[in-house]
């Protein structure tokens, strides 16, 4: 057998008939207010105020009587409106807040692995950082060998790279070798963490790219290209720059 829940119709009212409650209660007042100054100014004999019902015959005690315990009697409506209102929102509020602790348990209950899932991405960005840096770092190993090999086979360092003897041609200024036409150049891991790391943190909030206190690394650490041509300025080609370099 099925047991119907009984829902509360206070939990089912739209905010217009929530506020309907207390704006009736208003209007009634007032109306009732303005029928009973009406009464009264008949009675003095001066003319009614805007918005009242006209009088339909005579004003007698009893009915200026009547008037005035309806005006009364639709001014505690009012208070009541108001208590019965704070009252309607008050529960709507708390069943609201039972409906987000409930949701809020359930996301966090699927979400007992999210340390893990995120140390895990930490441990592969780290070890993805390392083997860059790692790889880098065995490139320019490789033209500082080089240099020291041309050196001891008699290639002296000169700033033009585009040509020497045997192919063979290195600076060690600009710590660049050139080999049968193809030079290669130092690369500087600093760099390419840097204007990476600024490129994908840069579209977040600047709280959430703040490292020690107030200091923002999103604010610099771009590699970018000023040259006279608008075409070529900005942000360099970090995989271009490698393909050249490397």
């Amino acid at each position: 057998m099925t047991v119907k829940t009984k829902t509360d119709p206070d939990l089912t009212m739209t905010e217009e008939e929530v506020a309907a409650v207390l704006d009736d209660a208003r209007a009634e007042a007032e109306q009732a207010a303005r029928d009973l100054e009406a009464a009264e100014r008949t009675v003095r004999g001066e003319a009614p105020p805007v918005g009242a019902r006209a009088m339909a015959g005579e004003v007698t005690p009893a009915r200026l009587a009547e008037l005035r315990t309806g005006a009364e009697f639709a001014a505690m409506k009012v208070t009541a409106a108001e208590r019965r209102t704070e009252e309607i929102r008050e529960k709507r509020l708390t069943a609201h807040r039972a409906q987000v602790a409930a949701r809020v348990r359930e996301e966090a209950a699927s979400d007992l692995d999210g340390a893990e899932h995120l140390i895990g991405k930490l441990d592969a960005f780290e070890a993805a950082l390392k083997e860059l840096l790692d790889a880098t770092a065995a490139h320019n190993a490789r033209i500082a060998a080089w240099q020291r090999q041309m050196s001891e086979a008699g290639v002296s360092p000169s700033h033009d790279t585009t040509g020497g003897a045997g192919g063979l041609a290195w600076s060690d200024g600009e710590r660049t070798v050139s080999i049968d036409g193809k030079t290669f150049r130092y690369i500087r891991g600093g760099q390419l963490v840097g204007a990476t790391l600024h490129r994908v943190i840069r579209p977040y909030p600047i709280d959430f790219r703040k490292h020690v206190g107030d200091f923002d690394l999103a604010h610099v650490g771009d590699l970018v290209s000023f040259t006279p041509s608008p075409e070529t300025d900005g942000p360099i080609d970090l995989r271009a720059m490698i393909r050249r370099d490397a």
